[in-house]
C-alpha cells in the first residue's frame, strides 16, 4: 500500500528511509501489521544525510572570454569535489532553462545543496574564492533565502541530464 501525503514528526520516529523515490522528496517507510506504508514527507529529517549531490552550475555564454576561463577551473574543482555535480549551462543554448531569469553578469554561479538553491550570483574565476564558496555551501541546512524564481531555476537545472 502506498499513501502519499503530508506527515508529522511523530510518524518519522517510527520510520526509516525507504528505497522508494518520488521527485526530490524524502520517502519514509513505516511498518504496519499487514501492509507497508510509504509516506511522502515534504519536511526533511535533520539527521538524514542529503541524497542529492551538491550541484555547481556555471551560467555562461559562448562569446564570454571570462566564462572560458572557468573551464580549467571547473575541471580542477571537479576532481577536488568528486561527489559534486558540475554543470556548464550556456544561457543561449539553454534559454528555456534559464528563462525568465535575465543573467546579465558573466559568469554567474548557481550552487544547489539539499535540493535548494543556496547561492546565485556572478563570481570571477579565482580558484580559491570558488573553492571556499563551494565549501561554505556544502553544509548549509534549513530553508534557503533565495527568491522563488532562483529556486525554480535550480529545479530546472537539476532536471537537465548531465
Amino acid at each position: 500500500m502506498h499513501s502519499w501525503g503530508p506527515c508529522d514528526g511523530s510518524k518519522l520516529r517510527r520510520s526509516k528511509p525507504c528505497s522508494v523515490k518520488r521527485g526530490l522528496a524524502t520517502i519514509w517507510h513505516i511498518d504496519r501489521p499487514q501492509s507497508y506504508l510509504h509516506l511522502y514527507c515534504a519536511m526533511s529529517d535533520p539527521q538524514a544525510p542529503s541524497t542529492q549531490p551538491l550541484l555547481v552550475a556555471c551560467l555562461c555564454a559562448q562569446w564570454c572570454g571570462t566564462c572560458k576561463d572557468y573551464v580549467p577551473l571547473f575541471e580542477g574543482l571537479q576532481s577536488e569535489f568528486p561527489d559534486a555535480d558540475f554543470r556548464w549551462i550556456d544561457i543561449e543554448d539553454e534559454a528555456e532553462v534559464v528563462d525568465p531569469i535575465e543573467v546579465e553578469n558573466f559568469p554567474t554561479i548557481l550552487i544547489v545543496s539539499g535540493g535548494q538553491a543556496r547561492f546565485f550570483g556572478p563570481v570571477m574565476p579565482h580558484l580559491e574564492t570558488v573553492r571556499r564558496l563551494i565549501q561554505s555551501q556544502q553544509t548549509q541546512t534549513g530553508p534557503s533565502r533565495l527568491p522563488a524564481e532562483v529556486q525554480a531555476l535550480a529545479g530546472r537545472v537539476m532536471a537537465l541530464r548531465p
